[in-house]
């Protein structure tokens, strides 16, 4: 949820009441009415601490990640107000329930469909997340998707590299990774090479903890799952480390090829993948496949 989608919601539900207040409908109380005012003020306190604080990039990439405490308080405001205007008349919260459940139109998506679907966030004041189809744009398409994928599976490159290590890595292989070295590390156990580096800040002292060899250089690695699109993430290139481990003797081949999804997948709906590889919103195309290399060292004395 977005700060401007919070606000188109209880804006119009808030004029919505306006609009009905006349006998018979709920009018708010002083109670009520400075309740929501501590909400407006909240929501707009943050969106103004944003705005100094963080490049439209940043908002436009991690945005929800600064609002997800509005949520709940939002969820409270809409719920007031939905009240206040049913006043206890089913034919008057029926309608406003689907209304807000299964369609868009209580968020900033549906007034902003004209917008530029794929802009630069970088050069923008303020850059819209636009869905591919209008369809997407007016219906809760997004939340139907998530229920539906609780009964399908939705693997991404992570899944797919961990399967195909617990199929052909041994126990104790050391591997290699440029990213998501984490998940890696929960569902296969492999010990994992080049984490710390002579560069790092903590390099000496984990030294002197007696760590194992492998985890500050590549000498022991036997596969190595390279993520192309991340390439030179933190300053880690694949031809540094294909120069390194070939100057140490090493041969490497190409064990496989992977499809390369970015993120195994994000809590924001712009970047969520559904499963069959469906997006709602525009997404990087083009992305470069992942690789999984194995590593064979020659032969000790």
């Amino acid at each position: 949820m977005r700060i401007g989608d919070s606000l188109v919601g209880i804006v119009v539900l808030f004029f919505v009441l306006l609009i009905l207040r006349r006998p018979g409908f709920g009018v708010l109380s002083p109670r009520e009415r400075d309740f929501l005012l501590v909400i407006f003020a909240i929501i707009l306190s943050y969106a103004f601490v944003m705005a100094l604080t963080q490049r439209s990039a940043a908002l436009w990439v991690t945005g929800i990640r600064y609002t997800s405490a509005i949520i709940p308080l939002v969820a409270m405001a809409a719920g007031v107000l939905i009240a206040k205007i049913a006043d206890q008349r089913v034919f008057v919260w029926v309608p406003m329930l689907l209304v807000f459940v299964f369609t868009n139109l209580g968020q900033i998506t549906p007034w902003v469909l004209w917008a530029e679907k794929n802009p630069d966030p970088e050069n923008k004041i303020v850059a819209l997340h636009v869905p591919q189809r209008i369809i997407d744009g007016l219906i809760a398409t997004g939340s139907l998707l998530f229920v539906r994928d609780l009964f399908r599976p939705n693997p991404g490159t992570v899944s797919a590299a961990c399967q195909f290590l617990r199929n052909n890595a041994g126990p104790g292989d050391v591997l290699v990774t440029n990213y998501e070295s984490e998940p890696l590390y929960f569902h296969t156990r492999l010990p994992q090479g080049m984490k710390i580096m002579k560069q790092d800040s903590i390099y000496e002292i984990a030294k002197r903890k007696h760590l194992p060899d492998y985890v500050f250089g590549v000498e022991q690695a036997r596969w190595v799952v390279w993520r192309f699109n991340w390439d030179d993430y933190l300053g880690i290139r694949w031809a540094d480390l294909e120069h390194r481990l070939v100057s140490e003797g090493a041969k490497i081949s190409d064990a496989t090829q992977l499809e390369e999804t970015a993120w195994e997948n994000r809590e924001n709906i712009h970047f969520h993948r559904f499963a069959g590889y469906r997006y709602l919103f525009p997404q990087d195309k083009d992305l470069a496949p992942a690789h999984i290399f194995r590593v064979d060292w020659p032969a000790g004395p």
